[in-house]
């Protein structure tokens, strides 16, 4: 069974990775995230735990870190390999066939235990894992080497790759990165250490040019970089000059250079008053104390002769030179340029510079410095307004200069109103509450980068200031969520709502209005794009958000909705934003809160809005079978107490397993869990003439058993084997419609799956009854562990017929062992259990796999059977041959494989 992974759009914070020798990176194209921790490093999962045998592995900060022992010889038993290994063993597949590149960040305390293997690879397997269905890329001597100490960033492009015949993209397995055979060259006196996070797939995108924009930072096609220093990309706009130490004032000892020349795609920016760009300086010094005239800022057109330049002094007594450490945005006006060619020409800007030179008398750091560049745009004029409605301030930048300014509109605390297209009259619908904002319940606490809280009835997230464009990069969380999920197999009822209505409150409205990829959305059934109600906000949408609160009215109709989307079984809310971090200019974080999250419906239509829950089959009629207590729950006499992962105790006539948060999808990792009852002393139960099972099952948490891949409801006989045993399946595979705290399950032994030889088992001769579960370590989301608990196991058998107005003697034969012990009933009468956790007595639903009975009554000539009196007496005459009739077809279930 293949499942696809969709793609969230996420990327990486980009480190320099350096290839030796060192080969600059060419790209023309922007990236996008296709597929981001296809490997997770936050889990576990997966991940296999010790890839050699004294190997230990451990999350740590979002990375999955390997730590291994000194080697003594140079392969794998000796400790002279080491690995990282992840594999999806649950028959789920990754799809990775839009890609173009791998990018991943790799840890070594040692880099020797990868720059000097023998051998090594990054790696890829799909199928059946097969030599011929890797991709893979070495590392080594064979391959990469340059690695240093410490996070390196590795960029892996596809196209190189080598790649086997019958590698699938879309169904891959396993990721892998060893390397091995370096002892000839450890030194160190104790072992190593080995990291790996941020795993994703990228493709390269076309990016046009914006509006204003000079001198693309996305890419380093068409930039000059064989100037001194090591250039690469970061993040989704910028680029990075990593320069040594300068050993003197002039070119190539002390100078940097970031120069962009493109005379086949002139940018025409006729109009502008400037330009604006940010600079990044690890030292202020490489631009401050710059020389007169030699660190300077230009652009040039035409055919790049001095009149046709345009330029503005960083250092020296007229430059701009108050740059801090860190980012900095400079803006220059063509008004105050050191010089302005009169051929300059502004619709033919073909060439961008910025350089700085001769600042060697005050550089004292011992090692190198960095440069960055990103957003060189044109600026602009301000268009002509007579709004009034908010004083000006002007505010500096973080590195003003005596010619810069910044001005800015105090924002206003309007409510806004969704534009809809036709106005709205509140007086023809009922507000009706469908979000709880009060408390944290179904809301999502954990999304990184965030921290929520309860304030005065409103959800509040407090994120931390963006550094890069998307969420996942590692100082970057330049996407914001808000997300409410009713993870227990609940729903909400919108069946007549039109709207939704909302309140959401903004400390700077850029982190909305200028998102790239922002929404408002809805779900139901399985989550899945087609079952989404959606409505876009920021760039491409609904971007009129002002600072503080804002009112917004959003319409369920055609045009939002999804094919599949199901009002009445509303699950999911979530607010999304990203990408907005070049319009961010605050020095600290921000703010966003939801509250009064209503639903409105037409007067004319207003129901109540209702939380349902998940319903299971209905209870069949077992009237007409006795019932036959066969593993008893109210002591631990024959359960298993040893099962690893599990504490077992009883608890209200129940046996109760307290199972462990799962950390991985098998059972050494909690993710699997066992209730067990085994006649270990030779004796067995007997339920002969059964024809089915009955028992009631609480479960704390349904994912641990609906989303399991590998679940059994099993019963075993004579020497334990797996020829004498049936089973049913649950989870994935089978019974899946559990729902929180005890639900009744009914099992119809012809429903059954038996194993091998079936005339082996014998129902006279029960010694197991087991249920189990695996591998839902994917879906189980709570913060702590589940409980399991089962009562009232019993079989069912079905009653002699009453054939005559005497009643007959009674033919059942109740359950015995054969060690002459016979098995008590278990209290029937309890109808509700009182979950530990809460006051509220817990509704029983109802399980079952049968077949539907027909238990309609015929005529009122008899109430027993339906029939005259004269037929009665002619089905008496036969009544001997009918039964026995039945009893024989009862047992065929036994012996139907013969």
């Amino acid at each position: 069974m293949k499942k696809k992974i969709l793609a969230s759009v996420v990327s990486a914070l980009v480190l320099v990775f350096v290839i030796f020798p060192f080969v600059p990176v060419m790209q023309s194209k922007a990236e996008e995230v296709v597929f981001t921790n296809f490997a997770p490093t936050k889990s576990m999962g997966y991940w296999k735990q010790n890839y050699t045998p004294n190997s230990t592995t451990v999350i740590e900060s979002n990375a999955l870190k390997g730590t291994f022992p000194k080697p003594v010889e140079n392969y794998y038993a000796d400790d002279g390999e080491w690995g990282l290994e992840f594999f999806r063993n649950d028959g789920t597949f990754i799809d990775i066939s839009d890609a173009t590149k791998i990018r991943l960040e790799l840890y070594v305390s040692d880099p020797i235990v990868i720059n000097n293997a023998w051998y090594g690879s990054i790696v890829f397997i799909s199928g059946a894992l097969g030599e011929t269905e890797k991709m893979e890329w070495k590392v080594g001597f064979n391959g990469r080497r340059g690695f240093t100490t410490g996070w390196n960033t590795v960029t892996l492009n596809i196209a190189d790759a080598t790649v086997g015949a019958d590698f699938d993209y879309n169904a891959i397995k396993v990721f892998k990165v060893f390397a091995g055979a370096f002892f000839g060259s450890y030194t160190a006196t104790t072992g190593y250490t080995v990291q790996i996070r941020n795993i994703v797939a990228l493709k390269d995108v076309a990016v046009p040019l914006l509006e204003g924009r000079i001198a693309p930072t996305y890419t380093l096609d068409k930039w000059n970089i064989n100037h001194p220093g090591a250039f690469s990309l970061e993040g989704d706009d910028t680029i990075s000059g990593d320069f040594a130490k300068p050993t003197g004032h002039w070119y190539p000892g002390g100078a940097w250079v970031f120069d962009w020349h493109d005379p086949a795609a002139h940018v025409d920016i006729t109009g502008a008053v400037g330009i604006k760009l940010d600079v990044y300086v690890s030292d202020p010094v490489v631009i401050n104390n710059c020389s007169e005239s030699q660190g300077n800022v230009s652009m040039k057109s035409g055919g790049i002769t001095s009149a046709e330049t345009v330029v503005w002094n960083l250092g020296g007594t007229t430059g701009k030179k108050d740059f801090v450490q860190g980012w900095n945005t400079a803006t220059f006006f063509f008004s105050n340029a050191t010089s302005l060619g009169a051929s300059f020409n502004l619709a033919n800007i073909n060439t961008f510079k910025i350089t700085g030179v001769a600042f060697f008398d005050s550089y004292t750091a011992e090692i190198g410095y960095t440069v960055k560049v990103r957003n060189v745009a044109a600026l602009m004029p301000e268009p002509a307004t007579t709004t009034t409605t908010a004083a000006p301030t002007t505010t500096t930048s973080s590195a003003a200069a005596t010619t810069t300014t910044t001005t800015t509109t105090a924002p206003t605390t309007t409510t806004t109103t969704a534009p809809t297209t036709t106005p709205i009259n509140m007086d023809d619908y009922a507000v009706v509450p469908f979000i709880s904002t009060d408390e944290i319940g179904f809301w999502d606490t954990e999304i990184q980068g965030g921290t929520f809280s309860i304030d005065n009835g409103a959800f509040k997230g407090d994120f931390v200031k963006p550094t890069g464009s998307w969420y996942g990069q590692q100082y970057g969380y330049g996407e914001w969520i808000m997300q409410y999920f009713r993870n227990d197999y609940t729903y909400m009822d919108l069946t007549n709502a039109e709207y939704i209505m909302l309140d959401i409150y903004v400390s700077d409205p850029v982190v909305i209005n200028a998102g790239t990829q922002g929404f408002v959305e809805l779900k139901s059934g399985t989550f899945t794009t087609e079952e989404s109600c959606i409505w876009a906000i920021g760039a491409s949408g609904k971007n009129d958000f002002v600072q503080g609160w804002n009112t917004i009215t959003l319409p369920i109709n055609d045009e939002t909705k999804g094919a599949a989307f199901q009002q009445d079984r509303f699950a999911v809310f979530k607010v999304h934003v990203m990408n907005f971090i070049g319009s961010y200019t605050s020095d600290t974080g921000y703010t966003v809160q939801l509250k009064n999250i209503n639903a409105l419906i037409p007067k004319t239509m207003t129901t109540t809005t209702t939380t349902t829950t998940v319903t299971a089959t209905t209870l069949e009629d077992i009237s007409n079978y006795d019932t036959i207590p066969f593993i008893p729950t109210d002591t631990m006499d024959f359960w298993c107490e040893n099962v690893d992962k599990g504490t077992f105790t009883l608890d209200s006539n129940s046996i109760k397993g307290e199972f462990l948060k799962p950390t991985g999808p098998w059972y050494d990792s909690n993710g699997e869990w066992v209730l067990e009852y085994f006649r270990n002393d030779g004796s067995s139960v007997n339920i002969s003439g059964a024809e089915k099972i009955k028992f009631d099952i609480y479960i704390s948490d349904p994912k641990t058993i609906n989303y399991g891949t590998q679940g059994k409801i099993l019963l075993a006989s004579g020497n334990l084997t797996d020829n004498e045993k049936c089973y049913w399946n649950i989870g994935a595979t089978g019974l899946k419609d559990f729902t929180p705290g005890w639900n009744t399950v009914i099992l119809d032994l012809n429903d059954a799956t038996l194993a091998g030889s079936l005339n082996l088992f014998e129902p006279a001769n029960i010694k197991v009854f087991k249920v189990h579960e695996m591998n839902f370590i994917g879906s189980y989301t709570a913060t702590g562990g589940y409980t399991i608990q089962l009562r009232n196991i019993v079989a069912l058998v079905p009653q002699a017929q009453d054939t005559t107005t005497t009643p007959p003697p009674a033919t059942t034969t109740a359950a015995t062992t054969t060690s002459a012990t016979t098995a008590t009933e278990d209290n029937e009468a309890t109808t509700s259990i009182e979950d530990e956790t809460t006051t509220a007595t817990t509704e029983e639903t109802t399980v079952t796999i049968s077949d539907d009975e027909d238990t309609t009554d015929g005529d009122s000539n008899s109430p027993k059977t339906g029939y005259s009196e004269l037929r009665l007496l002619l089905v008496a005459l036969l009544a001997g041959s009918v039964a026995l009739f039945i009893i024989l077809e009862k047992k065929r279930f036994f012996k139907k494989a013969k």
